[in-house]
C-alpha cells in the first residue's frame, strides 16, 4: 500500500472575462467557482462539514483514517486513527463535539473531535458500514450496512438499541428526517424505505424499478425525499406522506451517485459519475450550475451550514471546495 501523503493545494481559480458583456447560460460550466482542492492519498468516499462551518471531515481509502481540514485555509488540522479498513462514511453530531464514522471493518466509531480520542467502537454489523448519521437531537446514531440492516445506537453510550430489517440487499444510504421521527434508507435492492424511529417499524416502501439506490436526502422541511434515479440519469423527488413521485430532475444522461439539499431547501446538488457536480433549482427543476474539475467519479458532496459553499469528494483523490453563493 502506498505511503499516505496529504498534500494541500491552495489553488484559487479566478477566471474573469472582462471583455465579454454577455451573460453565461445557466448550465455553463463555471470553473471560477472552484476555491481550492485538497489532495488525499486515496479515494475520498465521504465528506462532512462541522456545524460551525469551519472544519471539514473526510474519509476514504487512505490508510484507514479520517482527516479534519480547516475550511478557510485548506490546511490539515488533525487525523483520527483507529479503523482497521477504509472509512466509507463520516458525519458530525449536531453540536459538533463528536464525529461518527463507518468502515469496511464492520464497525462504527464515535470520536471526540477536539481530543481525537475514540470514545466508542460499535460492533454488531456483519458487513461493511456504508452510511452513518446522527439524529437531529444528537441522541441517536443510525448505521446502514452491507448486511442489509439498519442499526440504531445510543450516541452517548454506544449501546445498540434496535435493528431494522426488511431490505433484501445492501443498505447504501440512510438519513433522519429533520424532526428525527423517521429514517429513510436506500438499498442496492431497488427500494427506498421509510421507518418509524420510535417503533422501529417500516412505514412505506418506494419501488424505484431500476438499479440500486445509492443516496437519499430529506428536504429541510421534511416534506419531500430526494433519491438518485438508480442509474436512470435522473434524480427523483418524492412526497413523504403519500409516496407520490412529485418531480424528476434530469441529469443529462449521467448517474447521480450522491445528492444534498441546500440548507434553505431551494437547491439540490448532485455528484455524478461523469465527474461533474450539478446544482438544480428545486422549484423549477432547472439545472443552474455545472461544476467541472474532478477527473473521476464524484461520490460525496456536502453544503456548508450557510449554503454558500459546496464540498465534493471524488475517486480522483481530491476534495474540492466550490463557491455556490452566486
Amino acid at each position: 500500500m502506498r505511503q499516505t501523503t496529504l498534500i494541500v493545494l491552495a489553488v484559487t481559480l479566478s477566471i474573469i472575462n472582462s471583455g465579454c458583456n454577455s451573460e453565461p447560460s445557466t448550465t455553463e460550466v463555471e470553473e471560477s467557482h472552484l476555491l481550492y482542492s485538497q489532495l488525499h492519498s486515496g479515494w475520498v468516499l465521504s465528506i462532512a462539514f462541522r456545524p460551525d462551518g469551519k472544519t471539514i471531515a473526510s474519509g476514504g481509502h487512505f490508510k484507514n483514517h479520517l482527516t479534519l481540514w480547516d475550511v478557510q485555509t485548506g490546511s490539515q488540522r488533525r487525523s483520527l486513527h483507529g479503523h482497521a479498513e477504509r472509512v466509507e462514511t463520516v458525519t458530525f453530531s449536531p453540536d459538533g463535539k463528536t464525529l461518527a464514522s463507518g468502515s469496511d471493518d464492520k464497525t462504527v466509531k464515535i470520536w471526540d473531535v477536539d481530543t481525537r480520542a475514540a470514545l466508542h467502537t460499535l460492533t454488531g454489523h456483519s458487513d461493511w458500514v456504508f452510511s452513518v448519521v446522527f439524529s437531529p437531537g444528537g441522541k441517536l446514531i443510525a448505521s446502514g450496512s452491507g448486511d442489509q440492516t439498519i442499526k440504531l445506537w445510543d450516541a452517548k453510550t454506544g449501546t445498540e438499541l434496535e435493528t431494522l430489517t426488511g431490505h433484501s440487499d445492501e443498505v447504501l444510504s440512510i438519513v433522519f428526517s429533520p424532526d428525527g421521527k423517521t429514517i429513510a434508507s436506500g438499498s442496492r435492492g431497488q427500494t427506498i424505505k421509510l421507518w418509524d424511529v420510535k417503533t422501529a417499524v417500516e412505514i412505506r416502501t418506494f419501488e424505484t424499478g431500476s438499479s440500486g439506490v445509492t443516496t437519499v436526502a430529506f428536504s429541510p422541511d421534511g416534506k419531500t425525499l430526494a433519491t438518485d434515479g438508480g442509474g436512470s440519469g435522473t434524480i427523483k423527488i418524492w412526497d413523504v406522506q403519500t409516496g407520490e413521485l412529485l418531480k424528476t430532475l434530469q441529469a443529462e444522461g449521467s448517474h447521480a451517485w450522491t445528492i444534498a439539499f441546500s440548507p434553505d431547501g431551494r437547491r439540490l446538488a448532485s455528484g455524478d459519475i461523469d465527474k461533474t457536480v450539478r446544482v438544480f433549482e428545486i422549484e423549477t427543476g432547472e439545472l443552474v450550475q455545472t461544476l467541472e474539475g474532478h477527473s473521476d467519479f464524484v461520490v460525496s458532496i456536502a453544503f456548508s451550514p450557510d449554503g454558500k459553499t459546496l464540498a465534493s469528494g471524488s475517486y480522483d483523490r481530491t476534495v474540492k471546495i466550490w463557491d455556490v453563493s452566486k
